[in-house]
């Protein structure tokens, strides 16, 4: 018959409400009847771990129990006593502003004109961490048209994202400025080319 598992030991009088020590036995080599002394926490490439305030952790004591009782406050990043920042992702892709002139006069041209001029300009990325381009496009003729321009992002000749304005009616004479937004800057882009699709 094997025996059952060993009885607790009772606690001593007057310690009722005092945390006991836990004792272990310690390793060969160590004066029996000594309590095992855990070593300070540690930090990846050394030195020691520290909590709240700076105060190091000794053997044996808690850190205090924080003043809010509430348990979900840990999970607060507002609330929260240490220096919290969210981990660094992509945010969601930016809508850009179109500015827009409304009809305007056709200037006088010498020579025959497409119905829209195009011109891309300043390729470069914004705060949300997206590749950008500057489009303006401007109409050449009497009649309102509807049009969409397409802007490929380059990496060595090879796109790598498109984006696209429109489609959108633009008023005779009428210029539009905006920003394309391409791909995210974690995709390599050298250069960009822009295209008027229709009419």
């Amino acid at each position: 018959m094997q025996p059952g598992p060993p009885s607790p030991t009772p606690l001593r009088p007057g310690t009722a409400g005092t945390p006991p020590i836990v004792q272990a036995v310690p390793p060969s080599g160590s004066p029996p009847g000594q309590p095992m002394v855990p070593p300070p926490l540690g930090v990846p490439g050394g030195g020691t771990a520290s909590l709240g305030g700076g105060g190091q952790v000794q053997a044996g004591t808690l850190p205090p129990a924080p003043p809010n009782t509430d348990p979900d406050a840990a999970y607060d990043p507002r609330s929260a006593t240490s220096a919290y920042r969210p981990p660094e992702g992509m945010m969601s892709k930016p809508q850009p502003i179109v500015r827009r002139t409304g009809p305007r006069p056709l200037p006088n041209f010498s020579q025959p004109m497409p119905l829209f001029s195009l011109q891309a300009s300043d390729l470069t990325y914004n705060a949300a961490r997206y590749w950008q381009v500057t489009v303006t496009l401007t109409s050449n003729t009497t009649r309102t048209l509807d049009t969409q321009v397409q802007c490929s992002f380059l990496n060595a000749g090879r796109s790598v994202g498109e984006a696209y304005f429109g489609p959108t009616a633009v008023a005779p004479g009428e210029q539009i400025v905006t920003d394309l937004i391409g791909p995210p800057t974690t995709a390599y882009v050298d250069s960009t080319t822009c295209r008027i699709v229709g009419p």
